[in-house]
């Protein structure tokens, strides 16, 4: 997960989830091995490395203990590797590698001796004691060898390992060609580290080579380098968020190095000193040293010798401290000139003569006695309860240091309490006592290792060292005092005091270093008896919390068995049942049944069977039968999994819901009663809606026939005035034929060729005039006439130009001038001015029926109701020019009506007679908002697939307070008596009826009433 998915926060957690799963089960085969891995590959992506070394070693030992020499061989190799890498002091670091590396071949474990071997070749080459300083090859190992045994064994992480400190001695000591080859082959065999601190570590010293190669570089070469440190740096930064104290400097001293590639010496300058103060902070004493390396050759580069000269002084001061001696020899090469021989002692971890750091070492002549060690190691970790470890390690370390007497010293909360005191001469260990140590010890050296976290070792502390005025080394005339801090995990949770009072000198080096893994496996036998404490003590709060809880408790194992039980539990089931009780045995002592069956429920059918089988159950039918009464039980069980996956016990809360169900049977008669009531309402409120519909139907209808009164005068008046004319026509004819018959077939009788001739020329020339003209422009005509028929010598041209203008001639007459001119003509004329009335007479007949079908074929469609009570596909426009045609009257007086009707306007399915009704209302408010008089404007468009109508009038327009109520139903603003309030009202339902909408704008002198219908409705 830490590598794959990158979520350090749930791989730590996991990491310690096992570890305290492995500590509460007692898992002793696995802890050593979980230890290993979150070591290895995880803390490293938290915290600081050097927090994983105390865990390496708390890892060996359990590892030795079980006998599990596998893993006794990952972390000594491990802890090797990473002392190196985190720049632990190299001159005892070669001294544990050896150690470890004597072990592992004594254990028989070659693949991680071989890469235990490269790690101690690697600081033997920086420690000066290899030929080339480059090459993997000295006392530890030869490469040449080496390589092949890796690859034929397919020994995937040797080969990382192999490349890895190949490309970092190469980059230390100059070799470019070879560091970059190495980072190729490395980048190879990348997945062979997979979670180790290794992968940074590559991503570092590898931009580091690529960076230090651009100056070589030709411009393409260098491009691909800058890409590929751009792509490491993506990484490390992701890294060095999560554990800046590990990466954070790595970061920044790859910046620098790039601004100083990209000539950005400014920015280079804040990187390099950020990348030092960071590495000086985080105690990486290999990676300040370098970085004080790479600064100065930055200045020398610069031209800055003299700031260069004083980082490159820091430079060897760090590989000196560091111990690598090859690398001090490298800067004194190539840098003499700067550089002032600097002696330092060869004692650089101790305080004072008196104080020394003891690591795990010895020579090989030094032996001790491995078994009793061994048997020691096992009683300490074979302890788990507090006040017992403490008395029997107080013993050992007595019997195994040569102390007369010791005391055993734990932290809490900040302060150092005596827990354990005992004598080498007596049995009696007094344990738990919380005495503060500075009461019966010297404060002195107890603050010096809780400061420190080193051990004291003082030969006659009386006589000579720091801590001769010590009031209690005073009182008492201490000679020998062995102080040694217990660190768990890096962190410090007590000390052992001994003493030896007999002799001076009492605490050799095999003693101390006995001592030493024996407070290591102490330190941790302590913090797991603590954690021991602690989970009895959450067991015990626990147990109490189950006890007082309201509701039955029970814990099955994976068998079926019952664990536990509380004592609710117990008394709702009315029974004391034995702990190993089965689940049958639970059932069938508790006659528990399924609800309204007459046999006692199945073991499967228990909701823990269930979550036996990884089922979350719930059941609420169960029921305990006992002494004729019944008791009704809800059960909830859950499954509970360890790390693996596996259940390893299922917990069931079960109360008695006797009120529940009582109550649920109440609400489910209250139920049945209120479902009858909702019917009975349901039905009346059916009726209702049925009468209301009713109502609603006859209120559309009434305003609809409101609306038809209202057209009443003026459709009357347009079917009167067609009628009159038709009327007038017919009488005319009457008259006509009445009078002139007899006379008509008399002239055509008496008419000569000429003059009958002279008639058909006369008549068509009123058949073809279509135009009607105005009294004064008949007048006008009449003039023209007089004057053209005087200057043709006509006689009578007054009374000839009366009668051409009454049959309808007004020009053009130069063709019947002839006819005219003769003294005869006026008998012609006057016949064909009766021919000519009589037409006109028919024509106007003929109109004014037209116009009457006209007003009573709208006035039908108007009225008409759809008896089906379906939609029905109908033409919008042609439904709103029956109401136009309905309005006649009352528009041909003073109302414009502009029509924009958009072609192709799609037909509706709708209720057409109410849309009708719509468009009547609109056009009616319209006009009384004009007063008749004013323009009326409709539109007619498809947007969207919605079909928009529009009626808008420039009227006096509807004041602001008043418009939001207009579709109000009864609102009106017209006096009692001229409008019921529902028009609108009406309107708007019809349209919403379509799935539509209204909307109304209105301000002075203009209205508009917008209605949107979906065409697909």
């Amino acid at each position: 997960m830490n590598y794959e998915s990158q979520d350090i926060e749930s791989a730590n957690k996991l990491g310690e989830l096992a570890l305290n799963l492995a500590s509460m089960f007692n898992a002793k085969n696995l802890k050593g091995k979980i230890l290993y891995i979150v070591a290895a590959c995880i803390a490293h992506s938290k915290y600081h490395v050097r927090e994983t070394l105390p865990m390496f070693r708390e890892s060996y030992q359990s590892a030795l203990k079980n006998g599990d020499f596998e893993f006794v061989a990952y972390c000594a190799k491990q802890k090797s590797q990473y002392a190196y890498l985190v720049g632990q002091e190299l001159t005892n670091l070669k001294v544990e590698i050896a150690e470890s590396s004597n072990l592992l071949a004594q254990l028989k474990q070659s693949i991680n001796l071989q890469c235990n071997q490269i790690f101690h070749q690697a600081v033997l080459n920086l420690l000066g004691e290899a030929e080339n300083p480059c090459n993997l090859s000295g006392t530890a190992c030869e490469e040449e060898h080496l390589l092949p045994l890796l690859a034929k064994a397919n020994d995937r992480t040797g080969i990382h390992y192999f490349y890895l400190h190949k490309l970092i001695l190469c980059y230390l000591f100059g070799d470019l060609c070879q560091a970059l080859e190495n980072a190729g082959k490395f980048r190879q065999g990348l997945m062979g580290g997979t979670g180790f601190l290794t992968v940074p570590v590559f991503h570092f010293y590898d931009s580091l080579a690529a960076l230090a190669a651009c100056s070589e570089a030709d411009v393409l070469e260098r491009e691909m380098l800058l890409e590929r440190v751009g792509e490491n740096q993506k990484k490390m930064q992701t890294w060095a968020a999560r554990a800046p104290m590990n990466h954070l400097h790595k970061f920044h001293l790859v910046e620098a190095e790039k601004y100083r590639v990209l000539g950005d010496n400014f920015q280079a300058m804040e990187e390099y000193d950020r990348a030092i103060g960071l590495a000086k902070q985080n105690e990486y004493l290999n990676e300040e040293a370098l970085a004080n390396e790479l600064a100065a050759k930055f200045y020398i580069g610069w031209g800055k010798e003299k700031i260069a000269r004083v980082y490159l002084a820091d430079a060897h001061y760090g590989y000196t401290h560091w111990g690598a001696q090859a690398k001090v020899e490298d800067l004194e090469t190539h840098y003499p000139q700067f550089l002032i021989r600097i002696p330092v002692s060869t004692s650089i971890a101790s305080d004072s003569a008196t104080v020394t750091n003891i690591s795990s070492s010895h020579d090989s002549g030094q032996t001790f006695d491995l078994a009793a060690v061994m048997k020691a190691f096992a009683a300490i970790a074979s302890e788990i309860v507090l006040d017992k470890l403490l008395a029997k390690l107080m013993r050992i370390m007595l019997q195994n240091a040569g102390a007369e007497n010791g005391f055993l010293i734990l932290e809490s909360r900040g302060k150092f309490l005596v827990e354990a005191s005992g004598k080498l001469d007596g049995d009696r260990v007094d344990v738990l006592q919380s005495v503060p140590a500075e009461k019966c010890l010297p404060v002195s050296i107890i603050n010096y290792v809780a400061r420190r976290k080193r051990n004291v070792v003082e030969s006659d502390a009386a006589n000579k060292g720091r801590f001769t005025r010590d009031p209690y080394i005073v009182r008492h005339n201490s000679q020998s005092i062995l102080c040694a801090p217990l660190l768990n995990q890096g962190q410090l949770i007590g000390m052992v005091y001994l003493e030896n009072n007999l002799t001076t000198s009492a605490f050799t080096d095999d003693r101390v270093e006995v001592l030493q893994l024996l407070s290591t496996q102490a330190a941790v036998s302590i913090a797991n008896a603590k954690l021991y404490a602690e989970v009895r003590e959450s067991q015990s709060k626990l147990t109490q919390f189950l006890e007082a809880l309201p509701v039955g408790i029970t814990v099955h194992n994976p068998q079926g068995k019952v664990s536990y039980i509380n004592e609710t539990g117990q008394r709702l089931l009315d029974r004391i049942l034995a702990p190993s009780a089965t689940g049958e045995e639970l059932i069938s002592a508790s006659e528990i049944y399924i609800s309204g069956k007459e046999s006692p429920c199945s073991e499967q059918q228990l909701p823990a069977w269930r979550a036996l089988n990884g089922e979350s159950a719930i059941a609420d039918n169960l029921e305990v039968r006992r002494s004729g009464k019944i008791v009704p039980l809800e059960m909830h069980s859950q499954p509970i999994f360890d790390n693996k996956n596996n259940i390893v016990y299922a917990i069931t809360a079960f109360s008695d819901i006797t009120d529940r169900k009582q109550a649920e049977k109440l609400v489910a008669e209250y139920n049945r009663t209120l479902e009858m009531q909702v019917a009975d309402r349901t039905r009346e409120l059916s009726e209702a809606l049925q009468h209301l519909q009713a109502t609603q139907r006859e209120l559309i209808q009434s305003e609809k026939m409101a609306a038809l009164g209202q057209l009443v005068a003026g459709v009357a008046h347009e079917i009167n005035t067609p009628l009159g004319a038709i009327r007038s026509s017919v009488e005319n004819l009457a008259d006509f034929f009445n009078q002139n018959l007899a006379q008509i077939a008399d002239f055509f009788h008496k008419m000569s060729p000429e003059g009958y001739s002279d008639l058909l020329t006369l008549l068509p020339k009123y058949q073809s005039r279509t135009m009607l003209f105005s009294n004064r422009e008949k007048r006008q005509f009449k003039r023209a006439l007089i004057q053209q028929l005087s200057n043709n010598s006509v006689a009578n041209p007054e009374t000839v130009a009366d009668t051409l203008v009454d049959i309808g001639i007004y020009d053009n007459i130069e063709s019947i001038l002839p006819l005219l001119q003769d003294p005869t003509s006026s008998d012609v004329l006057q016949q064909a001015y009766q021919f000519t009335a009589l037409q006109r007479s028919t024509n106007t007949i003929i109109t004014a029926t037209d116009r009457a079908a006209k007003v009573v074929f709208a006035l039908k469609a108007y009225s008409r109701s759809n008896s089906t009570g379906e939609k029905v596909i109908a033409n919008i426009t042609e439904g709103i020019e029956t109401i136009l045609t309905l309005y006649y009257n009352q528009l041909k007086h003073g109302v414009e009506v502009v029509r924009n009707y958009e072609d192709g306007v799609p037909e509706l399915l709708c209720y057409p007679d109410e849309l009708n009704q719509v468009w009547t209302n609109l056009i009616h408010n319209a006009l009384q908002a004009m007063n008749n008089c004013g323009i009326l404007t409709l539109d007619v468009r498809v947007e969207n697939q919605i079909l928009l109508v529009g009626v808008t009038d420039n009227g006096t327009g509807i004041p602001p307070e008043i418009l939001p109520r207009i579709f109000e139903p009864f609102f009106t603003t017209k006096p009692a008596g001229e409008g019921s309030g529902l028009g609108l009202d009406i309107v708007k339902k019809i349209v919403e009826k379509h799935s539509g909408k209204i909307e109304v704008t209105s301000a002075i002198g203009q209205t508009s009433f917008i209605v949107s219908i979906p065409i697909a409705v």
